[in-house]
This record gives structure tokens, sequence and C-alpha cells, in this order.
């Protein structure tokens, strides 16, 4: 409240003004309201009128300041962060861990797949992390034959000039021929498909920017094409417009052979962003970087994709996107109003797949949020992607919320609910079709939808503790669903490309499949999710020994169909019977009828990861179910009949009952049972696993 008003209402209450201080002059002048001198014992104006009554007020005040640690305990506190964090229990599902490459651990939310391995079950980190290490030698062969050694830039830079001048005519020398890279610049615009986030640029733009800057020579080579010759700058969002162009030219074109000139002149053009002007073409730039590390993704490139969308949603929100587009942008750049917009939307996509992905809160929250733009989605291509991202972020905003709680059931009710309504004919993506039956766009709502739903049911499971037969068909149905469709997505794309690219052999670099690298950056985050949580439930499941918390159906197949996320509700499915759908699944990977499609994913990393990952989940997988089977057979018949035993003997004997204060017998011999079941299985599980880590990367059973 202002101090104004304070003193209004004081003066309001008592009608009086208080002093707060002691009066100096008699109370002979205070009365007349004249000047005193406070001449004591008479002052010169009671002297002169005969006053002998002069007298002063001697009173003192009491000092009314209080102590600050008296006012900071009058005043109420706010409910300090434990008290806050009690109302929601997922914001402290953390953990610090080091990406790929670095030293210095960084922090992963709960959503981050890295946090459920580190917190879930630490005997299965442990053990997978063992045989994990095994396989260093062939994770530094593959960098060797297909990362090759990356050219130093810093080198670069020394023997080249950093004036401006210099640099472009270096970036000159190393381009493609004009028609090739204006018909690079048409195929990214007619690859709807394919490169889906085309819409947020405009085609007629980028070709009008690319005949004024980039000028060709007057004369043709033998091909008949033309050279570039020079680059006229004619202001500073000309470079931008620049890194634009570089960059569509290498998704289509260069992949991640990119000429180490083009490299350093976009390196150079986000430095110089900070000290100069900033318009639409930079935001455009990091959401093509974005796009581009995440279809070709390399090893150390999770650091760099924060890093570009930061700078994407910071620099957009400086720009106004989040604002009335059509009023701000109206006068100034009318024909590219919808290309805008859906630049927003893709922004707003890039942000919440890399906070979902680390497990960190929205860049851009809910404040920023146009719930009216976003629902109003009748007519528009971009009615899909705008539910999504209403769904999805609120979903994402309320798990960091620290003063409310999140029901998880409900969201992952609503997440499936919006699967179900958007996708109905999910059988479609779960058969073997052309892969161009499928708009790139709808699939990666899709994958992330349901990677989203994963993570949402592992909360349930691992911070609430949820047990319910429910919550485990829902959560493996969902799983099995994501390796389904994965698998099929990789089949499905490997055959168009080798039907429509006749030319390409097996030892042709992987990105000239086009398809199959597509489909492999927009599944690697799912099927990996997906592998690591199902191996890892199942390792918890069936190393349980304690007595009424494991079910024998669970090592018990049964007919089960993965064809959608709705799970008969008289029904609950076996573990058994998932890994046995699991292997049939995976089955192509190992299969030789397929060894040319595994041989092309082997060459992107994070397949080759994948494929390492999926051999050390099922090693373990069927260690841990045939050892609980064969305990669970050995002692079966030493339960029953030692059970028979003391039944028999306490019917022939009525006179001998217990006395209520003694323990059961029976329960007794259960729990000594479960004792003995858990030290075979150990037994054996230990001994055939130092065995395995003695051996080579074979991993066998």
């Amino acid at each position: 409240m202002d101090h104004q008003h304070i003193t209004k209402a004081a003066k309001s209450k008592d009608g009086i003004r208080k002093r707060n201080r002691v009066p100096k002059s008699c109370t002979v002048c205070r009365l007349r309201k004249s000047k005193c001198d406070r001449i004591k014992p008479y002052c010169s104006s009671c002297v002169l009128h005969g006053i002998k009554e002069c007298r002063y007020d001697d009173r003192t005040i009491s000092d009314k300041r209080v102590p600050v640690s008296e006012l900071a305990n009058a005043v109420p506190r706010i409910s300090d962060s434990s008290d806050i964090t009690a109302c929601n229990v997922f914001v402290d599902f953390t953990c610090m861990h080091p990406l790929f490459n670095h030293d210095i651990p960084i922090f992963h939310g709960p959503t981050s797949l890295v946090t459920f391995h580190v917190k879930a079950n630490p005997a299965f980190t442990e053990r997978y992390e063992q045989l994990w290490a095994k396989y260093e030698p062939e994770r530094s062969e593959w960098t060797k034959n297909y990362h090759g050694i990356t050219p130093d830039e810093s080198e670069y830079q020394r023997q080249n000039a950093s004036e401006n001048t210099s640099m472009l005519e270096e970036l000159t020398k190393v381009l493609l021929p004009f028609e090739m890279m204006k018909n690079i610049i048409d195929a990214f615009f007619k690859e709807s498909r394919l490169y889906d986030i085309n819409g947020a640029f405009s085609r007629e733009q980028c070709l009008a920017d690319f005949c004024r800057i980039f000028q060709p020579t007057a004369h043709r080579e033998f091909s008949g094409l033309r050279n570039i010759s020079s680059l006229k700058i004619s202001n500073q969002c000309d470079y931008y417009k620049i890194g634009v162009i570089l960059t569509i030219c290498s998704i289509v074109h260069y992949k991640k052979d990119i000429p180490l000139p083009i490299k350093y002149f976009m390196n150079r053009l986000n430095v110089s962003s900070k000290t100069s002007q900033v318009c639409i073409e930079y935001v455009q730039v990091q959401l093509l970087r974005w796009y581009s590390l995440t279809m070709y993704p390399s090893n150390t490139d999770t650091l760099e994709e924060i890093t570009i969308v930061n700078t994407l949603v910071s620099t957009s929100l400086m720009l106004g996107l989040h604002q009335d587009i059509n009023y701000i942008y109206m006068d100034k750049l009318p024909n590219i109003i919808p290309n805008l917009e859906t630049l927003w939307l893709w922004t707003m996509f890039a942000d919440l797949t890399t906070s979902f992905k680390i497990g960190k809160p929205l860049q851009v929250g809910t404040s920023y949020y146009n719930d009216a733009y976003l629902k109003d989605s009748t007519g528009t291509s971009n009615a899909r992607l705008k539910k999504f991202l209403l769904l999805g972020r609120t979903t994402i905003d309320k798990l960091y919320d620290r003063r409310q709680s999140l029901n998880v059931s409900e969201e992952s009710k609503r997440i499936k609910n919006f699967i179900n309504s958007e996708y109905p004919n999910l059988t479609d993506y779960l058969d073997m079709n052309d892969i161009l039956n499928y708009a790139f766009r709808d699939l990666r709502i899709l994958l992330l939808s349901l990677e989203i739903l994963i993570s949402l049911y592992s909360l349930e499971f691992m911070v609430l503790k949820v047990r319910s037969d429910d919550l485990k068909n829902n959560f493996i149905q969902t799983i099995l669903v994501s390796f389904k469709l994965t698998q099929n997505l990789c089949l499905s794309s490997y055959q168009h490309d080798r039907k429509f690219f006749k030319t390409i052999s097996e030892d042709t670099s992987p990105s000239s499949f086009p398809y199959t690298t597509a489909i492999t950056s927009l599944t690697k985050d799912l099927v990996t999710r997906s592998l690591l949580i199902f191996s890892n439930l199942v390792y918890y499941r069936f190393t349980l020994f304690e007595q009424g918390t494991f079910k024998l159906d669970d090592l018990v197949g049964m007919n089960w169909e993965i064809t959608s996320l709705d799970v008969p509700s008289n029904k609950c499915i076996s573990l058994a019977s998932a890994i046995e759908i699991y292997m049939k699944i995976f089955l192509p990977w190992h299969d030789l009828a397929h060894q040319n499609l595994r041989n092309v994913l082997e060459q992107f990393y994070n397949f080759h990861c994948l494929f390492i990952q999926e051999r050390i989940c099922k090693t373990i997988i069927e260690m841990v179910l045939e050892y609980r089977k064969q305990s669970e057979k050995s002692s079966l018949g030493l339960i029953n009949f030692d059970l028979a035993d003391l039944q028999n003997d306490g019917d022939s004997s009525a006179t001998s009952c217990p006395s209520s204060t003694e323990p059961d017998p029976i329960n007794s011999f259960a729990e000594e049972a479960q004792n003995i079941l858990s030290e075979q299985f150990w037994a054996k599980f230990n001994e055939n696993w130092d065995t395995l880590l003695e051996g080579g990367t074979d991993l066998p059973l």
C-alpha cells in the first residue's frame, strides 16, 4: 500500500495528528501560536507580557523504533520451499549428471530419461553400465570409421583473415553452382512431407533473396552451370538471409558433410548477432539449425541443441512473435504473416521438445500463451500442431509448478485421449505401409506424444509408487506400441529409399537415404526411452522376492494384441508375454534377411548406440526371466510338499493348536521359502553375470 494512503487512513481514524517529538516552545507561546525564543526559565515573550507561568515540556518520548528482528517476526512469513515442494512431489525427482563428452554435470529434471535411468533402480543401472563399458572400443571404432576426424575450425581461422570480405571470398569458393542452389531451395519447399518445417519460410522471399545476394558469373561452365562469383551485401540482415539459404542447402544437400568455410561463416554469424541488428531471418536461422541438428545428430549434440533453442526462443520473444503478429507485422512484412505464425508454432515446439528431453521448465511459459489462437485451429494446416502445443505445454507447465499438485493419472488420460482422437487409425501406423502415406509433421507429434505418455507413466510408477494392474497394462502397452511403430517406420522408410533411389548401394553414406534419415531422427528418442524403461521395469519385477509382491502369472505367456493403446479392462498382461512381443518386434534387426537395413542404420550414431543398448537390455531381460523361472520351478515342489506336511500335522493333532501369541508356522515357512528362492536366484544370476563380464561383447546367455 502507498505511504500516502497509510497517512490518510491514520488521520481519518484518529482525527488528531500525533507528534512524535518533544515540543521545544513554552506552553504559552504554543497556545498563542507565537514565536518562542525558548530561553529558560522565562522566554522573551512571557517577560514582555508579564506572564510568570512560562513552562516547558520536560517529558521524554520513548524511542518507537523497533529492531529488524522483531519486525521480521511480526510479519507473517510465506511458507518456505519445503512446504511448497510438498504440494508437488515431482519437482525434486532430479539429478546432476554429465552429458556425453562433458565432465561437468548438468541438471536433469523429472522428464529426463537420464533422471529415470540414474534414480529408478540403482541395481539395474549398475549392471547396465558394466555392460555398456564393455562396448567402449566398439563405439570408438564407430567414431573412427563413420565420424572421421573433424577439421579444426580454430586452425582454419588462423589460416584465414577474420575480416568479412575475406570470409565471404572464402565462402564463395565452396558454394555450389547458382542453378544447383536454386534447385535445392525449390526441393526444400516442394518436399513438404520430408521437410515439415518449411511452412515457417516463404518460398518467394527465399528465392528473391537468393537471386539478389548470390551473384553468378557471366559465363557458363562446360556443364551449363554458373558458379557464384560474389555475395552482394546491402545491410546487416543480408548476412542472416545468407545463413538461411546456406542452412537450407546444408539440410537438403550437404547433410552432415558441411564445408568448413560454411561452418565458420555460420558460427561467426551467431557470434556477431550479439552486437548487431536482430531480424526475423536470424530466428529462421536458429530454427533451421535446430532442425538440422535433430535430423543429423552427432554424439555431442545435446548441449548445442539447448543453446540453439535458448537463442531461438529469446529472440522470438524479443521480436514479439508471441504477440498479435498481424498487428505488429502487417505493415512491415504483410506477405509472410502466415509464415511468421508457423515460425512461432515451431519455436514453441522446439522449446517443448528440448525442455522435455532435458527435464527443465519451458522458456515460453503460460504467460506467453495465446489460448484463443491455439484453440482456433479450424481449417488450418497447423490444426493438429496447435492442439498438441496447447495440451503438451500445459502438462509440462503443471509438472514444474511447485504450488500445485499434478494429477499424473488425469494428465496421462488427456494425452492418451488426444492420441486416440487425432490418430483414430493407429493401426495404419503399426502396419507395413509406404512411408509416403504418413505426414512427417503428424509423425513428429505422435512420437513426442507417446514419449510424454511413457514419461508420465514412469513418474506415476517411480515417484508415486503406484503398482496397479491398470498402470501396468497402460505402461507396457504404450511401450510395445512404440516399439512396433519404430520398427515399422524404419522398415518402410528404408524400403521406400531403396525403391526410389535405385542407385544407392549399402556403402553409400546414410544421409543419402533421405526418408530413412528423417525417420531415425524422429524415432531415436522414443525407442531409447521405451527400451530402457521397459528393461528397468522387467528387472524390477523379476527381482522382487517379498511375499505378495510378485505374481507367478508374469512368468506365463498369453495372447496379447498391440493394435491400439487401449487395453481390455478384464485382462492383465504378463511380463513374459510382453517380453515375447518385444523379442518378436526387434527380430528383424537380428535377422540376416534385414542385414542391409541394419548396416544402414548402424551408420547413424544414435542407432549404433541403440543396437548396443538393445543387446545389453535383451541380455539382462533374458537372464532375469530364465533364472526366475528356474528358481520358481526348483522351489515350487519343496514349498508345496512342506506346506502340506505342516497342514497334515496340524489336522492330526487337534490338541496342539498354537496360541495366538506364537508365530504362524505356515507364514513363517512362506517367508523362509521366499528367502530360499531369492538365494537360489541370485546365486545363479551372479555366477553367470561374472562369467559374462569376463567374456567378450557377444553377450551370450
